[in-house]
């Protein structure tokens, strides 16, 4: 071992010092990434929350360029709230995904993952039915779905014209826009949560429902009073993630509506962002939601985990 090591010695580098650099090289590029992408780039959008870039130079502001202006920002922000309509509904349109997703598409979820655990006629094809949505891309499934509720060209207008329902303009105004943005939500994120559930539910062990089968309990008692109790983490973690959608819709009411009908948070940020210089706005009402959001989730999360205490099988 002693001529190992002097011969490695002579080739140049030792062997504690080849490992001391892999590891170096194999966290630089990690290390970077938070350092810049997480740290700067937030510290940063701090930072422009207090200031605001001036193109057109004013007895305040006499040159172009970054001002500091204290709060003016975040007091813009309020004052859009108290006086603005829109910007009101915006907020409400982004606070409906939260009770869409927990509301609406959670229960859906966990039904339909439960028939499917159960091993109902043809459950592989319909679990493969539910999961295709989720793996075509965003642009695709928008198209699809435009299309298919297109006046002209779409069968679901010809479907309710067959029977004598009269069509709407799906995408004419900003009620009709919102449900059937609704319905997109729907349709396109229902297979992705059944998989998660299914995924869960199949981990359970068979021992377990077996005795409450011994014990007479019917599919709906089995379904709330076992299977929900022991899936609870997994179940957990998707309510937080369908609250926090309250700030992630952004593309879809862009794609479906051209997003100034049916504006959402996630959207106005996007939208705002665009611009080289106006960057002080979404910058503040990012944050301000932020501060907001984070310990009303934070809070439910902690709220939800007293439910049920975590079972280890």
């Amino acid at each position: 071992m002693t001529n190992l090591n002097a011969q490695t010695k002579r080739r140049g580098l030792t062997v504690k010092t080849r490992k001391r650099i892999f590891i170096v090289v194999m966290l630089a590029y990690p290390v970077f990434h938070f350092l810049f992408f997480w740290i700067f780039v937030n510290f940063n959008s701090i930072l422009l929350t207090f200031r605001r870039y001036v193109a057109f130079p004013s007895d305040r502001y006499p040159e172009v360029g970054w001002y500091f202006v204290d709060f003016e920002n975040y007091r813009y922000i309020f004052d859009r709230f108290s006086v603005n309509q829109g910007f009101r509904q915006m907020i409400w349109n982004s606070l409906t995904y939260a009770v869409l997703n927990v509301g609406v598409m959670f229960p859906l979820s966990l039904l339909a993952a439960y028939i499917l655990f159960k091993r109902v006629p043809a459950s592989k094809f319909f679990r493969a039915l539910f999961f295709l949505p989720s793996i075509i891309p965003m642009v695709v499934l928008t198209l699809a779905f435009k299309t298919s509720l297109d006046p002209i060209r779409g069968f679901v207008p010809a479907a309710l014209k067959a029977v004598g329902i009269g069509s709407p303009m799906f995408f004419g105004n900003a009620v009709f826009s919102q449900f059937s943005i609704y319905l997109f939500m729907i349709w396109s994120g229902l297979g992705y949560n059944i998989i998660l559930l299914s995924s869960a539910m199949a981990r359970l062990p068979i021992e377990v429902l077996e005795s409450g089968k011994l014990e007479g309990i019917g599919a709906p008692r089995e379904l709330l009073q076992m299977v929900v109790p022991l899936i609870w983490p997994n179940i957990t973690t998707m309510i937080v993630l369908g609250l926090i959608s309250v700030f992630g819709v952004s593309l879809q009411p862009l794609m479906l509506s051209g997003g100034e009908l049916n504006k959402t948070i996630g959207l106005e940020i996007f939208l705002q962002s665009q611009g080289e210089n106006n960057l002080s706005y979404p910058a503040t009402l990012g944050l301000i939601c932020s501060l907001i959001g984070a310990p009303v989730i934070v809070g439910i999360r902690t709220l939800l985990e007293r439910f049920f205490q975590e079972a280890s099988y």
